[in-house]
Formats: structure tokens, C-alpha cells, sequence
């Protein structure tokens, strides 16, 4: 238990891990249901809101730039992935993937226009206990 910038990193990294799983267990029941392969879990095509949700929270939660450019880019990726499934404007997997490039150079110049305007909070550091 290492407390840094008053944060336990191991709790820290445990729900981090724990995350993680969920996330790749999340991932393999998608694609079961999505290939068919899976009786009992419907295809369904709402899961990129997740990635709206994750970035929402990414920008309210945030303190840093690069926090808040981070979480747009999950917004704006969230909408890509809804042009592919849907087809808006006749946009696909394979020709849309340009848009991905233009997602993430924006999410740089946004970070760095933010970082100028919105300066993160002090670190604040713990005292040794005697």
C-alpha cells in the first residue's frame, strides 16, 4: 500500500484489473452475440453509447486537459462507430476509417489548447508521519 499524491496505488491497480476483466468478459459475450454463436445473448447495437457514458464521465470527472480531450475523443468515437453500423451517408468500416485519424489529431490540438487554458489542479503532497 503506497500512498502517492494521497491515492493507495493498490487499491488503485486492483480496480483497475478488476475493470479490465469486466471489460474483456463485456467484450467476448458482445462478439458471441454479434456472431451468432451465442443462443441465449442477442446482437444489439446500442453498445457504443458505452463508450459516450465513459467519456461523459471521463469529462466531468476531469482536472486535467488531456482528460477532457480524452473523453471527446471517446464521444466522437462512439458517433463513428454508430456512422458504420447504421451507414450515415453511406459510411462504412472500410471508408470511414479516415474520420479515426481526424478524431485523434483533434483530441492532440484540443489537449494542448486546453492544457494553455485550463491549467490541472497542484499536486498535493502527502507529509511523512512521524
Amino acid at each position: 500500500m503506497v500512498l502517492r499524491d494521497g491515492i493507495d496505488t493498490g487499491n488503485r491497480d486492483r480496480r483497475r484489473l478488476v475493470f479490465g476483466v469486466i471489460l474483456i468478459g463485456a467484450g467476448i459475450l458482445m462478439l458471441l452475440g454479434q456472431l451468432g454463436l451465442s443462443g441465449w445473448i442477442p446482437p444489439f447495437r446500442w453498445w457504443p453509447m458505452i463508450l459516450f457514458i465513459i467519456g461523459a464521465v471521463q469529462i466531468m470527472s476531469a482536472d486535467r486537459a488531456k482528460q477532457v480531450a480524452s473523453g471527446l475523443s471517446l464521444m466522437l468515437v462512439c458517433l463513428w462507430f454508430y456512422a458504420c453500423i447504421y451507414h450515415w451517408y453511406g459510411l462504412t468500416y472500410r471508408t470511414a476509417w479516415p474520420l479515426l485519424l481526424v478524431v485523434f489529431g483533434g483530441e492532440m490540438i484540443i489537449a494542448s489548447v486546453l492544457g494553455r487554458l485550463m491549467p490541472g489542479r497542484p499536486r498535493q503532497t502527502e507529509e511523512p508521519h512521524a
